[in-house]
């Protein structure tokens, strides 16, 4: 008992001698006392401050009240110790104190409230006297057993709530108002402490007078004599039905909550009030262990990668302190060691109070996003440099075309032939997404283009893959020689052909080799000057290749080696 005290009109029990209650308000340090406990204290007036009260107790017993007063504050919701006071006459009395702690959600003393009873007399004779007088004054159910756990008294609100009587609940008779579902428990545990004098306490249903069931929160303690022995045991059923609906509710919802998380895709997590995320869902699994191995706790610094790990730290701590939603990408360790880039969100939830804020948050795996989008920006810049490229090689076919020949519509007519062989080299480069060509494909299909009968050309030979850049040269240069042979060589007639030899070489650094030769045409002589064809060939392609093009004017027909580097 603490702190400033007043006589209470509100918070008394009924008039019975030696009894007394008493409210302390713990936060603004004020003790009321009633009537009864002000007579009982042999006083006039209750005593108005700490001090004073403490001057009431007997100098032995002093010490021990005030630590043990304390350390019920600090840990219990219930207590029940004894003391000796020293009235003003000077007579002795033992007191029996009990009381109840009510505290807030987050765990501060409320108020104390408190029954003393006088049992300086039964002390030495029957105990249990007092205790009959504080149980029918209190609004839980109560009971008193022998040393064996045999109950032979009930108080007031028992019979209230139950209807029964004493001849139907005596002795083990109290089973008759318990849930059978919860019955076989209860007794086994019941049974085994009073078989040890261990305390007792348990949750279960009780049936009513209406038919209906309560939850009750049971308590009994052993009251023992001087030596030490069980003379009896006191027991109490506290009504705790709408906090066990509550409870049910709120893990009936958790439940709800865990199933919907469980079946989605990404991984979900729950964060409390101090920042501790206390919950992630089975998708957790998937990636490396996140609990601390020395607190048990879930520490997601532990599966963010060391890169990330300052960036996601300063936005997690800028959501937090502001209050804001919360959002950012990192890469996250998979339980294989692996890292995949994921997307983490979060939305700040206002519960119970202003400062008890949860965090409601996700984690989405945007690995193949994150891929993507890299690869989308190379492939604009291969693009980019392919235009510029492609453009380069469009601008050079204009400027040899048109500077060739000295009549314009017949340099427009190649120009065109030319940037069609382009674009069939391109056609193949877009079905393929830029990747490597056939050699066989470029070679064929740029023929095939030209109207040459297919039994007019043999192609031999290895098919080996080219780049994308060396095949659209290769495609050129087929199509100049091809052009040629239509118009001079062994395509100008109506018996020549065409032989194709691709090979791989085995040897660095040429890689490939292809040899054209033409038979069975039009006796070949020399062209005085070097033409587009015989310049894309032996400067353009033997350039981008890496390698080697020559072209000899054999007199029975042309004859083309190429050989380079493939890639």
């Amino acid at each position: 008992m603490h702190g400033a005290i007043v006589i209470s009109k509100e918070h008394t029990l009924p008039a019975l001698e030696g009894v007394g209650s008493y409210v302390w308000h713990v936060a603004d340090d004020i003790l009321e006392w009633s009537p009864g406990l002000v007579a009982l204290y042999g006083l006039e007036l209750a005593p108005i401050d700490e001090a004073a009260f403490n001057a009431l107790l007997h100098p032995e017993d002093r010490l021990r009240v005030q630590s043990e007063t304390t350390s019920f504050l600090e840990h219990s919701a219930h207590y029940s110790h004894e003391f000796r006071i020293i009235r003003p006459d000077g007579v002795v009395r033992h007191i029996l104190d009990r009381a109840k702690v009510e505290r807030s959600a987050n765990g501060s003393v409320i108020a104390i409230r408190g029954v003393n009873v006088d049992i300086t007399d039964e002390r030495l004779a029957d105990p249990l006297v007092g205790f009959r007088a504080l149980a029918d004054n209190i609004n839980q159910l109560a009971w008193i057993a022998d040393q064996h756990g045999s109950i032979y008294w009930y108080n007031a609100r028992w019979y209230e709530f139950t209807g029964t009587t004493l001849d139907d609940v005596r002795g083990w008779g109290w089973r008759c108002v318990h849930h059978p579902d919860h019955l076989e428990r209860v007794v086994e545990r019941i049974s085994h402490s009073f078989a040890t004098g261990q305390d007792w306490e348990d949750t279960f249903p009780l049936r009513g007078a209406d038919g209906g069931y309560r939850w009750f929160l049971s308590r009994a303690r052993p009251i023992r004599d001087e030596e030490g022995k069980i003379r009896a045991w006191f027991g109490t059923n506290t009504d705790v039905t709408e906090q066990h609906q509550n409870e049910e509710k709120t893990h009936r919802l958790q439940r709800q909550f865990e199933l919907l998380a469980d079946s989605m895709p990404q991984l979900v997590w729950t964060v409390n009030a101090q920042g501790q995320v206390d919950y992630y869902n089975e998708r957790i699994k998937a990636f490396w262990p996140a609990r601390d191995p020395a607190t048990g706790l879930f520490d997601w610094r532990k599966i963010v990668h060391p890169d990330d790990l300052a960036r996601t730290t300063q936005e997690w701590e800028a959501a937090a302190t502001g209050g804001h939603d919360y959002a950012c990408d990192h890469r996250l360790k998979m339980r294989d060691g692996s890292y995949r880039w994921h997307l983490s969100r979060a939305n700040s939830q206002q519960e119970v109070s202003d400062i008890d804020i949860r965090w409601v948050g996700t984690a989405t795996d945007i690995e193949d996003l994150k891929r993507s989008e890299h690869e989308r920006k190379l492939l604009l810049q291969e693009l980019n440099h392919r235009v510029k490229n492609t453009l380069a090689l469009v601008q050079g076919i204009a400027s040899l075309s048109f500077r060739g020949f000295d009549d314009h519509k017949t340099a427009l007519s190649a120009f065109h032939a030319r940037l069609a062989a382009l674009a069939r080299t391109h056609d193949l480069l877009v079905r393929d997404d830029w990747q490597e060509l056939s050699v066989s494909e470029v070679i064929l299909t740029t023929i095939a283009a030209l109207g040459v009968e297919e039994n007019r050309i043999h192609l031999s030979g290895d098919d080996f893959r080219l780049s994308g850049r060396n095949g659209v040269m290769i495609g050129m240069a087929i199509h100049e020689l091809g052009t040629n042979a239509i118009k001079y060589g062994a395509m100008s007639n109506e018996s020549g052909s065409v032989h194709i030899d691709c090979k791989t070489l085995q040897t660095e650094p040429l890689g490939f080799q292809i040899f054209w030769e033409e038979k069975g045409g039009p006796t070949v002589t020399s062209p005085s000057r070097s033409g587009f064809g015989s310049r894309l060939i032996q400067q353009a392609l033997a350039s981008m290749i890496e390698g080697e093009a020559q072209i000899e004017y054999e007199t029975n027909g042309v004859r083309c080696k190429i050989a380079g580097r493939a890639f």
